[in-house]
């Protein structure tokens, strides 16, 4: 994710004082951002990026925290601090595009060819991860998987007030790296 600043100095969450009003996204994040810092005033903004970042300019909040893909794909040119994966891990899937096609279709075919196997494979960890937590999970968990060397690891979070608990987990089936990703988040006190 990125932190947008609504014209102040770009800084990632912890560094920001005290009764900083920072407007996220989804839960996930706000949860994420209160356990950086829990001196700041961290709120769940709905809406569309556009709508978000207009909020953000009337003064609603003072940061912002939104999907470095949704920043670049939009062409959203401010100052920000591109936040780490650890520990403000993202949704499962943000930041893959993918094309779908039947598969007895030429487009199948002629896509097939294009397809990035470490991409497609860490698509399928995170895709996974999601199924075996129960498709649209509406806890605030976070997944992101890296495929090297024919090993899929995928780092998984999950978020409560004040907590948070991060798992790492490889393997050189996917689908099997995102199941087992699901199962150690579920091993967490809270869930």
């Amino acid at each position: 994710g990125g932190s947008l600043s609504g014209g102040r100095p770009a800084l990632p969450p912890e560094r920001l004082p005290p009764g900083t009003r920072v407007a996220a996204g989804s839960p996930r994040r706000e949860l994420a951002i209160r356990l950086a810092n829990p001196r700041v005033e961290a709120t769940w903004v709905r809406g569309n990026l556009d709508t978000r970042l207009r909020k953000l300019d009337s003064g609603a909040a003072d940061y912002l925290v939104a999907a470095e893909a949704g920043l670049r794909r939009l062409g959203v040119d401010r100052p920000r601090v591109v936040l780490p994966v650890y520990p403000y891990t993202p949704a499962p899937g943000q930041g893959t595009i993918a094309v779908v096609a039947p598969v007895d279709s030429s487009v199948y075919r002629l896509l097939r060819g294009a397809s990035h196997e470490p991409t497609h494979a860490e698509a399928l960890a995170e895709r996974a991860f999601l199924e075996a937590l129960g498709a649209g999970c509406g806890k605030p968990v976070g997944a992101v998987a890296r495929y090297e060397d024919g090993v899929v690891s995928v780092l998984a979070a999950v978020y409560a007030e004040g907590r948070g608990a991060w798992y790492v987990v490889k393997h050189r089936d996917p689908v099997e790296a995102g199941a087992l990703a699901a199962e150690a988040v579920r091993s967490a006190p809270w869930w």
